[in-house]
């Protein structure tokens, strides 16, 4: 079918064959077929499933399914969908932005249903996506809150992965009203309150941004926090000060024995967590239900999830309002040493974020240090 003028422009990549010359075709097993075209200085892509399946115009520098462009190895997910049944594309995919977001993300309109995808191509992301779709589906498991159905997640034949859940539709702004607050806080309590068993940990890695959780199971919280929370992040951030590390070095093993005094007097029920909630991860749906995603789930202290009130690295965070924590307390009521058991879970995530974003949050993290060793 080619005649050897020019090379296709899509890379190939494992089991699919790309024609030379002025079109290529791709096989992409029996899922769907492509063809590809130069026109002038651009490319048309036909993507076939039956009848016209998907249907797009990109150019050479192309990544974003939103404009139109996309890599050789995204064929992978839209054979993934079409495997889920998803029928017909009814419009070009969305790409959709969130603040401070590490991945790609699209939805996909189709006669199936409508689809949410995240991508990331800059490293290893399997372990994310996978720990991401567990997450979602022990979430979903307990019925008490809302959450975006997982489909599916793999890898991308030429690096990186990807994920796929139903889409849920949010209602702009939803979660600014007073009853969607203490809508989430209620059911965020009952989820705290449903049986998740006796140890703490989780069945695989998870990942708090880009970086991994250590969920080996534990019998203790004291011990598993104290281990492999805090100081495997104070040790990241060593690493990264170098020869700067000495003072926050010394501060930090206080730090770690302190946390263990806390912890060891704190009788709690293992709780199923999100693990990164604040008001950028929930949304009030189409259907009027309070919904959470962008899960970074372990069994812990319920207290974890409470762990972004009264953030102050970020002028005008959106934080919850006071009659989510009102509505949380009414199912499980604040017990003694709740302040100080705060500070440490701030300070993890103080400790996260200045590994992911830098400078700016390590006057905050020495200065949570220093306020927990004040008490």
């Amino acid at each position: 079918m080619a005649v050897a003028t020019c090379v296709c422009i899509l890379q190939p990549f494992a089991g699919v064959p790309v024609g030379r010359g002025e079109y290529g075709f791709l096989d992409v097993g029996s899922s769907f077929e492509g063809i590809v075209r130069r026109e002038g200085g651009r490319r048309r892509i036909r993507l076939v499933c039956g009848a016209s399946w998907f249907d797009f115009t990109s150019d050479e520098s192309s990544t974003s399914y939103a404009r139109g462009k996309m890599k050789s190895g995204d064929f992978a997910i839209l054979s993934h969908l079409k495997d889920l049944g998803c029928g017909e594309i009814i419009r070009r995919p969305q790409e959709v932005h969130f603040s401070g977001c590490i991945n790609e993300s699209y939805t996909f309109n189709a006669t199936g249903g409508d689809f949410f995808i995240k991508i990331n191509r800059t490293f290893a992301a399997s372990s994310m996506f996978a720990g991401e779709f567990e997450a979602l589906q022990q979430l979903q498991a307990k019925e008490v809150i809302c959450v975006p159905t997982p489909l599916g997640y793999g890898n991308l034949p030429d690096g990186g992965s990807y994920i796929i859940m139903k889409h849920l539709q949010f209602r702009p702004f939803g979660m600014m009203q007073e009853s969607s607050q203490q809508a989430l806080g209620w059911n965020l309590a009952m989820l705290h309150q449903a049986n998740s068993g006796t140890v703490f940990g989780f069945p695989m890695t998870t990942r708090l941004g880009v970086l991994p959780l250590d969920n080996q199971w534990s019998s203790n919280w004291a011990t598993f926090f104290v281990q492999q929370r805090l100081r495997d992040r104070f040790e990241r951030v060593y690493t990264i000060l170098g020869n700067q590390k000495t003072e926050l070095e010394c501060k930090g093993m206080k730090v770690l024995e302190h946390a263990t005094e806390i912890l060891d007097t704190h009788k709690i029920k293992p709780s199923l967590l999100h693990g990164d909630l604040w008001m950028g991860n929930s949304g009030l749906t189409s259907t009027g239900e309070v919904a959470i995603f962008d899960p970074a789930s372990f069994i812990g202290d319920a207290e974890f999830d409470l762990a972004f009130e009264g953030w102050t690295p970020v002028e005008h965070f959106p934080g919850f309002t006071a009659g989510f924590y009102a509505a949380y307390h009414e199912v499980l009521p604040q017990v003694e040493g709740f302040g100080k058991r705060h500070q440490l879970y701030q300070l993890f995530h103080l400790l996260n974020h200045f590994l992911i974003y830098g400078g700016e949050y390590y006057t905050h993290v020495t200065a949570m240090v220093d306020q927990i060793l004040l008490n």
